[in-house]
């Protein structure tokens, strides 16, 4: 949260109402971050008492973990008023940097500074933790406890370390039996924990365990939140472990209730506990108050997507910290940017349009050019940011392309600096990827099909091809029939490619609890092996990977067999 940059708001000129701001928009942040709490909701839903709460558990909507986590970390179950926890997050005297072109808004450290995580200091500097001056601004600040007037970044550090070496070496914090207090370093990592199980539960169904206020809505929410922070905790904190016992709960990939797999008794499709729609059980017909496996059904998040793809395809990974260029045309696709563009999982026609631009040809992307040595972000080619323009402090960019003299966006010496440049700095050709690893494997007599079909079982696991599909794929790619040699021509692999991107927005690859038909590992010639990967091959990577070393398994043409698995 702190490395993002500092929130100000430029419409009130005084410097006491900029770090208010800083500090609003940091707190809020991390608390809903890092706490899984919302200190505005508080006040009406928290661990003693809530609004949407009731004695009859048929009428009670309000559920949350057993515990005052409230209480424990913000001083009172309501939570103490903003200012006084924003405290902790305090930007002017603790940070250098800000918006420097007025002295009015900038911070500048005097003593002691260091540079977090032993990053270069022109990125970030921080004040020491012995050189904390007083925060005359409020009366005092509260996390955990009251921590007075010189509280920063360093207070929540050395609570969160305290808190997580506590349930690394005793587990769960442990209630007030009487109370249901605890204590508040625990009660802080332990939030934490909850989060994170939350997010990961996220990723993986696209369903939330929470609702709007952060809490859950029934009890079979809760427990699942609550029993995987707890699994997440018992491991020593393992996001491993945490990752597999999501994959492995019960709810996770459901089959369809035409496949005959729901439970004795049920007398339909809804049969599943109100964990991905809480709101079911209100529903006036009674045969429907429960959940079915179709709600469970969602889009990947672009995040999760976007890496299957590039992974699946050989292309290089996205950039975690995108160029400016870059961040609209990542974040049209619903990627994450910042805090101010978080992405999105959904789908519109915005998105749909956005998607074909970046993925309907299925075209490799450039290479990533490092920002700096270590850096996964990426920087556009003809970009003069940083290289010219030394002395313009006003934080403008400016860029070398053949209109920035009539955008008036260019470098002041563009003429002498940035023309060689562009001319040195040309982008790299766009890399080779699976496809023209696919391309390379063929040879006379391969025909499209095997072309096609091969394509088609690296990105859905799918070998087979209908009559009438096959007809739509034909004309798709630009041929007569799937059974046609292999012209080897640029033509013809650009509309493999078209067919390639088909593929990449299909239900199969882009939506998350509707499992695909499963084909045995055998039982079609026509799949091409590219670069010594079958089935085989890839499962015995896989497996190596995901199950516990001392499992007992094999990969053959018929496929996994686990004799023996133990928990990991």
């Amino acid at each position: 949260v702190r490395m993002a940059r500092p929130y100000a708001n430029c419409d009130n000129p005084a410097i006491a109402e900029v770090e208010k701001s800083i500090r609003i928009h940091y707190g809020a942040q991390f608390r809903k971050r890092y706490l899984h709490r919302n200190v505005t909701c508080t006040g009406c839903h928290n661990a003693k008492y809530s609004t949407t709460d009731a004695v009859d558990p048929a009428k009670d909507h309000f559920w949350p973990i057993a515990g005052r986590f409230e209480k424990a970390v913000f001083g009172s179950d309501a939570g103490e008023l903003p200012e006084i926890l924003d405290g902790v997050h305090r930007f002017y005297g603790f940070s250098n940097g800000g918006i420097c072109a007025s002295n009015a808004y900038c911070s500048k450290i005097v003593g002691k500074s260091v540079s977090p995580w032993g990053i270069e200091p022109v990125c970030s500097t921080i004040a020491a933790k012995d050189n904390i001056l007083t925060d005359d601004s409020v009366p005092f600040t509260f996390w955990v406890k009251d921590v007075g007037k010189t509280a920063s970044t360093w207070t929540l550090f050395d609570s969160f370390r305290k808190g997580l070496n506590s349930l690394r070496n005793n587990g769960k914090p442990k209630l007030d039996p009487v109370t249901a207090e605890l204590d508040g370093d625990e009660a802080f990592a332990y939030r934490w924990a909850v989060r994170i199980a939350h997010q990961v539960w996220l990723e993986a169904f696209d369903r939330p365990l929470t609702l709007t206020h952060l809490s859950p809505r029934n009890p079979q929410q809760r427990d699942i939140l609550e029993s995987l922070a707890d699994h997440f905790v018992e491991n020593k904190l393992s996001l491993r472990a945490l990752v597999i016992a999501v994959a492995m709960h019960p709810l996770f990939n459901l089959k369809p209730p035409a496949s005959g797999c729901q439970p004795s008794g049920a007398v339909s499709g809804y049969y599943l506990p109100p964990v991905f729609d809480p709101f079911t059980p209100d529903a006036p017909d009674v045969a429907v108050q429960p959940n079915n496996p179709g709600d469970g059904v969602a889009r990947w998040s672009s995040r999760v997507v976007t890496g299957m793809i590039h992974e699946l395809l050989g292309w290089p990974a996205l950039p975690l910290m995108p160029a400016r260029l870059e961040e609209a045309r990542l974040a049209a696709v619903g990627l994450p940017i910042n805090l101010e563009s978080p992405g999105y999982r959904g789908s519109g026609l915005l998105e749909m349009a956005a998607w074909e631009e970046v993925y309907g040809l299925c075209a490799p992307p450039p290479q990533p050019t490092p920002q700096q040595p270590g850096s996964l972000a990426s920087v556009n080619a003809y970009s003069c940011a940083g290289r010219c323009n030394a002395n313009d402090v006003s934080g403008t960019y400016c860029w070398c392309d053949a209109k920035c003299k009539e955008t008036y966006s260019c470098c002041k010496d563009y003429d002498e600096f940035c023309s060689s440049f562009v001319a040195n700095n040309l982008p790299a050709p766009a890399p080779s990827d699976w496809i023209d690893a696919l391309l390379a494997s063929a040879s006379a007599p391969t025909t499209v099909l095997q072309l096609v079909v091969s394509l088609k079982d690296r990105l859905h696991g799918i070998r087979t091809i209908d009559a009438a599909e096959g007809a739509l794929i034909a004309d798709v790619i630009g041929v007569a029939s799937l059974d046609a040699p292999w012209p080897s021509t640029e033509a013809f692999e650009a509309g493999l490619r078209r067919y390639c991107g088909v593929l990449l927005r299909s239900p199969q690859l882009t939506l998350a609890g509707a499992p695909v038909p499963t084909e045995p590992f055998a039982g079609s010639d026509t799949v091409l092996v590219v670069n010594g990967e079958d089935r085989v091959a890839l499962c015995n990577v896989w497996a190596k990977s995901s199950l516990a070393a001392s499992a007992q398994w094999s990969c053959s043409a018929v496929g996994l067999v686990v004799a023996n698995s133990p928990a990991p």
